[in-house]
Parts: structure tokens; C-alpha cells; sequence
């Protein structure tokens, strides 16, 4: 009966590991911190070298590594977007616009400048900002026009 109930275990999907597991002479876990590997192994030492046995230890410590490599690469990029939050929400510097000595307030391209100079925006080539705008003869709308006779 104990056989057969380890058969169907296989069957279910477990897979290598069931079938490993239902050989073995000890039930292993895996290990989930260095003090359960290090118990293990020396559990191992003191036990024949039984090739299923074996086995199903190597796949447990395997599964136990990959859990904490994929821990480790979590929280590692975890971390990144964190450092990235907090430069992205470092506070910024700014700098007062220069203006013309003539004139009361400052004008937009006043303003643009000094965001460039603080590093808040980028600048825009004179060729892309000419091209966005439209010329005279694109901008004029004909409403009307009368035939002369």
C-alpha cells in the first residue's frame, strides 16, 4: 500500500522531483536559509550514497538557490526604481531670468533660456521651432474672392 500511494503521487504531475522523493530515504525540504542547508548536509554525509537520495537533495538545494537568486533580483530592481525615484525627484535648481534693463517684465524666450541654463528643459534648435510655426503666406485665409468683370 505505501508503494502504491507513491506511485500515484508520481502519476498526479509531480514529475522527477515525486518520483525522487518517494526513492529517497529522507523526506528533504528546501532549504530556505544557509542553517537549513548546512543540517542537511551533514545529514547527508552520515547517510549511504543512495543515487535517489541524492538526488532529490540536489534538487531541493537548486530550487532553494533559484528562489533566493530570484529574491535577490527582485529587490535589486526594486532598489534601481527606488534610486531612480529619488534622483528623478531631487529637487531641481533654479535660476532667476535675466532680463532686458528695458523692459518691465520678462518675455517667453527669456524664460525658456533660463530653464535650459538650470537644466529643466532642453533646447530647441531655431530650425525646429521656425518649422513648427507657420509662414505669412501659409497663415493667410482667403475668405472671399470677387471675379472682376
Amino acid at each position: 500500500k505505501g508503494q502504491s500511494g507513491g506511485k500515484e503521487e508520481v502519476k498526479e504531475g509531480r514529475g522527477a522531483e515525486g518520483w525522487a522523493s518517494v526513492s529517497s530515504a529522507v523526506a528533504w525540504s528546501t532549504p530556505r536559509k544557509m542553517k537549513d542547508l548546512a543540517g542537511q548536509l551533514k545529514l547527508f554525509t552520515e547517510l549511504d550514497n543512495d543515487a535517489s537520495t541524492q538526488r532529490l537533495l540536489f534538487i531541493k538545494v537548486k530550487k532553494g538557490f533559484s528562489e533566493q537568486s530570484y529574491k535577490l533580483a527582485t529587490a535589486q530592481h526594486n532598489l534601481e526604481l527606488l534610486q531612480a525615484q529619488v534622483t528623478n525627484n531631487a529637487a531641481r535648481k533654479r535660476r532667476t531670468v535675466q532680463i532686458d534693463p528695458n523692459t518691465k517684465f520678462a518675455n517667453i524666450k527669456d524664460i525658456q533660456k533660463a530653464q535650459i541654463e538650470a537644466g529643466e528643459k532642453e533646447g530647441i534648435t531655431d530650425e525646429s521651432s521656425e518649422s513648427d510655426l507657420p509662414s505669412e503666406a501659409e497663415s493667410c485665409i482667403v475668405v472671399a474672392s470677387r471675379r472682376s468683370q
